[in-house]
């Protein structure tokens, strides 16, 4: 009985901790980094091109296809041609999202393919400069779609750089957009570089 004792103490203690390291083992955290084209509309009409940047935690599930929650941060910037120096809006977007992606092991250079679907939370940022300065911020929300492409390049084990582009687009609530003077339907292409740590 004492051997029976043993052997389930044993199991229980080590079973657990094998599946532990072997989920750790298949974990990614990503950095990145890049621009955005504003291509939807009034974005593109009144905005300009933009900065990004984000982190991603996700889980190899074999060596082709990965699943990855991703928080990005987007800032589009108004395009001042034909505006008036005086006044500066910003339309800011952060993407929280859960992508999924295959890669293709073709050789030392990996194409891969990834969409995903989650909220973008959109913030509206007018200033007003010179005398009598003002600023003033609006939040909102809506559901974001994501697909793109990109390129995998192992370094090592533990290591891999990557460039990646993607559509992203947002819908939200008309009575907002009208507000703030855009479409129901925001899109915009991010254009990214990256490292991707396997842990």
């Amino acid at each position: 009985m004492k051997k029976i004792a043993l052997l389930v103490s044993f199991l229980a203690l080590t079973v657990p901790a094998a599946y532990a390291d072997d989920f750790t083992s298949k974990l990614d955290v990503q950095l990145i980094s890049g621009t955005d084209i504003p291509v939807s509309g009034k974005l593109a009409e009144q905005y300009t091109y933009g900065y990004n940047y984000g982190i991603g935690l996700g889980y190899r599930v074999t060596d082709q296809l990965s699943v990855m929650a991703v928080l990005e941060s987007h800032n589009h910037p108004i395009n001042f041609n034909g505006v008036d120096y005086y006044y500066g809006y910003t339309i800011g977007s952060n993407e929280l999202a859960l992508q999924v992606k295959y890669l293709i092991p073709t050789g030392p250079v990996q194409p891969y393919v990834f969409v995903g679907a989650g909220v973008d939370f959109l913030s509206y940022d007018y200033s007003e400069y010179g005398v009598g300065y003002e600023s003033e911020k609006w939040y909102s929300s809506g559901f974001l779609a994501l697909g793109g492409v990109g390129v995998n390049l192992p370094v090592n084990d533990q290591l891999s750089l990557f460039a990646q582009t993607k559509v992203s687009a947002v819908w939200w609530d008309k009575a907002t957009a009208d507000y703030w003077t855009l479409d129901e339907t925001l899109a915009y292409v991010p254009i990214q570089i990256g490292v991707d740590f396997h842990i």
